[in-house]
């Protein structure tokens, strides 16, 4: 392994995986980033704590013999923030490496992502999902188009379905396994179900070409998640139910919660798993590690399989920080993955960002609550003011990631 080196105010060297995952001290290079342009953002600042606008930014050199993360961050951990679509990189990885141990428990070399699958739903009166026509490959429902789906439209189905397959208990402790302690995924996406619904696992079924098939019966399982007392849990000032405003703020005690760091180490460790600890790092094969890349690099104007519409698809909804991004680099120089969720009034953006030509790297994980009238579930969110935010984050961070470098020509 090379060697690491893990930057804050002070350096850590990578003597063990616990000495990498200590939190470093705080500095004030973010605020004093997004202070410096007050016409961007200085009415957001001042609000900050009410929008609960927390940012953690990453320069990531990654030097032949030496990588380096350099850490800084804004208001991190201030308050609870719901991590919405942003949470299904975990998801896929889970899948993805429960898939490997069910290939590796066989002969035949399956199942693969691309073996057929059937997959169950919790009403056992409804069919089996098998069919699937966004799939350019024959309208199969396999566990990779799955992963494409979730990851690229974000679509709820798609993650519930992994989560189906690895179960809510397996999903956790893998992510756990991985020292990814602040990840508690209760319950699936898209709506609400109550919590003995959130532990079952209905049947699932590989369809293999070369051997019998492989079944993973109806399961579940019972996972304690510990209690933290995070501030903020408590969010809005009343939220729909039923068609009718209940008057008081809706609790976020028993939904899914993630860090920044978490968020962001994730990410990194599908994208860069050298530089963070072998613990740390996805277990997965060459293949499957790069479709797990290549889901989260590509935008859904991108994709042919499936396919998705780009005027209700925009790749700032993709990639909120994107088009800030893009004031400071082209496209053309720029490799760029990640996943972004927004719900609840969240929108949080967890992105990676490489300049080929430079070879700086960064990443940012951002976080920010817009919903004025402090009504959930109302559906009138403020998630254009969110998206204007972080682009602007966006911009200023590659700014600083990419300072000395090369001005943009248009494209």
């Amino acid at each position: 392994m090379k060697p690491f080196v893990l930057i804050g105010t002070v350096a850590l060297a990578l003597a063990s995986p616990a000495a990498s995952r200590a939190d470093d001290a705080p500095d004030a290079l973010v605020e004093r980033l997004l202070r410096a342009e007050p016409q961007k953002l200085d009415t957001t600042l001042a609000a900050a704590s009410t929008l609960r606008l927390q940012i953690l930014y990453t320069e990531v050199d990654l030097a032949p013999e030496a990588a380096t993360l350099t850490r800084h961050a804004y208001r991190e951990g201030a308050e609870y923030f719901y991590p919405a679509s942003a949470l299904k990189i975990y998801g896929a990885l889970a899948a993805l490496e429960k898939l490997a141990e069910l290939r590796a428990s066989r002969s035949d070399g399956e199942p693969t992502r691309t073996t057929p699958a059937r997959f169950y739903p919790l009403d056992a009166k409804e069919p089996p999902f098998a069919f699937d026509p966004s799939n350019a490959d024959g309208g199969k429902a396999t566990l990779g188009h799955e992963i494409r789906k979730a990851l690229i439209g974000s679509d709820n189905e798609s993650f519930n379905r992994l989560y189906s397959f690895v179960g809510q208990k397996e999903l956790n402790e893998r992510m756990w396994n991985h020292d990814f302690t602040s990840v508690r995924i209760a319950h699936r996406m898209g709506y609400v179900a109550a919590p003995a619904e959130a532990r079952a696992a209905p049947r699932v079924d590989f369809v293999a070409s070369k051997g019998a098939p492989v079944t993973l019966p109806l399961r579940t399982s019972f996972v304690t998640f510990e209690e933290r007392a995070i501030p903020g849990l408590f969010v809005g000032s009343g939220y729909l139910e039923n068609g009718r405003v209940v008057a008081t703020p809706m609790s976020f005690a028993t939904k899914n919660r993630v860090s920044l760091r978490d968020l962001q180490d994730v990410l990194l460790a599908v994208v860069h798993p050298e530089v963070l600890p072998p613990k740390a790092r996805p277990k997965l094969d060459a293949e499957d590690r790069e479709a797990l890349l290549d889901a989260l690099r590509t935008l859904p104007r991108e994709s042919k399989s499936p396919a998705y519409d780009p005027v209700q698809y925009t790749d700032a909804l993709s990639r909120p920080m994107l088009p800030g991004i893009l004031r400071v680099a082209p496209a053309s120089r720029l490799d760029v993955v990640g996943k972004s969720g927004r719900a609840y009034g969240f929108t949080v953006e967890n992105i990676f960002v490489a300049d080929r030509t430079t070879r700086r790297a960064f990443a940012a994980t951002a976080v920010i609550y817009t919903n004025s009238d402090e009504i959930l579930n109302d559906d009138l969110y403020d998630y254009s003011q969110a998206s204007s935010v972080l682009a602007d984050v966006g911009e200023i961070l590659a700014r600083h990631a990419f300072r000395d470098a090369p001005k943009p020509k248009k494209e």
